[in-house]
């Protein structure tokens, strides 16, 4: 007989409650302990977009235990105890250990939040062979949703898990169960959790703020850009539920960057839309994301924290605190007036009048767009190769003398140029736009540590200046002063290393990466 793999999970449908496992294996030669019988709520956490599963992992409490387990077998990693019964949580709620170590690995800055609960009553028996001797364990388990006013069961599993060792014995169970059984399945742990979420409403893995669309060379590219257009739309709205509960950083990020690609698509599809609209639109959506700005630059603060106190000798550290005392103050200020405004009558005004544009599929007066119906891939080429020539003409251009804002420029230039190649990426083979790509990020990165460092600088001399005329006390004045000079030595660092990162972004190689995407015949 086969071995048992490491854990086997049996179910059966929901009307097979009546299962008695001690009398099915009364004619096998092994024995059940006494059992465990437990009545409890499990819930499962994961994050918005769904990286603990993404990770093979999933995040579960019963009662206050609170632990991480692998997908396909439940095996537990980690547990803690919940520091309450919360709905969400994240690894710097918990005391230092294995469980917050794990989880802050799973997802270092997104929130655990509740996805699913059910009430499950379990019976749990160690199985012994004739020598009394324990060779395994085995779970019955019927589950109901805590939120079905009907409270069957959604289904009833048995879970058989083999001590090493034992799993041809255990083996032998799981067919004396199933033989005696009708309607039962072996099914995967992985397989049990999908069909909870689904039961649930959940779609595991069903958010990303990737874009993911497959377009259609041939299509006109107005209709490409309405699509691309409604997805990052999608993305937006989905996100500012979490924007105004405060619940974690990314969703302000994952709205502001789909409010970015919004505008790059109106803005650089020449022709494509009636430009008075598309002006229109442009107007207001950067006026929504200035709206945004000043919340995610004290997120960027609170997030470096750590990192900006340990670039301090010890003795410097403790005059940020008041620094930050004051940020988390003026977060919960500006996260109240962007919660107000994004519950307001005039941002529904602007987000239906925005809707209502996009669902508008025929094709604008050619004189107004007369891009609109040029097939998409042609476009797409077109429209990439020109941004592509741009951030190179721009690069060249800088020297040692080039000031910061003409670097913030050009970081700007590689930003449309990668939203531009994320929006048509489906049109041309992976192994070709892919690499493509890594070369232009290692630059974008490169120019976004520059411009982040001068932007911290100005924003902490501005600070400091305010904190002196209203007579700051001395160990705020030189822990920040201290702060500078690290962020000035680092901004210097990367200024240093971006002639030789633009060089391999402007070499034959790349050029010639670029060419062979702008050149082959595009996916269909």
């Amino acid at each position: 007989m086969p071995e048992l793999p490491e854990t086997t999970v049996i179910k059966f449908s929901p009307d097979s409650v009546a299962i008695s496992v001690p009398h099915i294996l009364e004619n096998t030669r092994y024995s059940l302990s006494f059992p465990e019988r437990k009545k409890t709520s499990r819930h499962y956490f994961d994050t918005f977009d769904w990286q603990a599963f993404s990770s093979g992992l999933t995040v579960q409490s019963e009662g206050r235990t609170v632990s991480i387990r692998e997908i396909s077998s439940t095996r537990i990693i980690a547990s803690d105890t919940l520091p309450s019964n919360t709905l969400c949580f994240m690894a710097e709620g918990f005391r230092p250990g294995k469980f917050p170590t794990l989880l802050s690995h799973i997802s270092p800055l997104r929130a655990f939040c509740r996805v699913a609960s059910f009430e499950v009553v379990s019976v749990k028996w160690r199985v012994l062979d004739h020598d009394e001797k324990t060779i395994g364990t085995i779970i019955d388990e019927s589950i109901s949703s805590i939120n079905d006013e009907n409270k069957g069961p959604i289904f009833h599993i048995i879970t058989l898990t083999p001590l090493r060792g034992y799993s041809q014995e255990m083996a032998t169970v799981r067919k004396a169960l199933q033989g005696e059984t009708v309607e039962s399945v072996s099914e995967s742990a992985a397989g049990i959790f999908q069909e909870l979420m689904r039961h649930s409403g959940r779609e595991p893995g069903d958010y990303s703020s990737k874009i993911t669309l497959k377009l259609d060379a041939e299509a006109p590219v107005h209709e490409s850009a309405l699509r691309l257009l409604r997805f990052t739309t999608e993305v937006m709205r989905r996100n500012e539920e979490g924007i105004r509960k405060s619940i974690d950083t990314e969703f302000l990020h994952d709205y502001r960057v789909s409010l970015r690609r919004a505008r790059s698509i109106l803005a650089q599809l020449k022709g494509v839309f009636d430009p008075r609209t598309a002006n229109h639109f442009r107007k207001e959506l950067k006026e929504l994301a200035g709206r945004t700005s000043a919340l995610r630059d004290l997120d960027v603060y609170l997030l470096e924290q750590q990192n900006f106190s340990a670039s301090l000798p010890p003795v410097l550290r403790g005059g940020l605190i008041p620094f930050f005392t004051g940020i988390t103050s003026a977060r919960q200020k500006i996260h109240r007036k962007l919660d107000r405004y994004l519950g307001s009558e005039e941002y529904r005004n602007l987000m239906s009048e925005w809707e209502a544009f996009l669902s508008v599929m025929q094709l604008p007066d050619p004189d107004k767009a007369p891009a609109a119906s040029l097939a998409t891939g042609k476009s797409a080429r077109t429209s990439i190769k020109k941004s592509w020539k741009r951030v190179k003409r721009n690069g060249r251009r800088v020297s040692r003398e080039t000031t910061d804002p003409e670097l913030h420029e050009l970081r700007i230039d590689c930003k449309k140029l990668r939203y531009l190649m994320e929006f048509f990426a489906s049109l041309f083979p992976s192994d070709r736009i892919g690499p493509a790509l890594k070369q232009l990020k290692q630059l974008q990165e490169n120019l976004g540590e520059f411009v982040d460092c001068s932007v911290q600088l100005e924003f902490l001399h501005a600070h400091l200046d305010e904190a002196s005329r209203n007579g700051c006390d001395t160990g705020l004045a030189a822990s920040l002063g201290g702060l500078m000079t690290r962020l000035y030595e680092k901004q210097e660092e990367a200024r240093s290393t971006f002639h030789a990162s633009f060089r391999n972004f402007d070499s034959d190689r790349t050029a010639a990466l670029f060419e062979e995407l702008l050149t082959e015949r595009i996916n269909k």
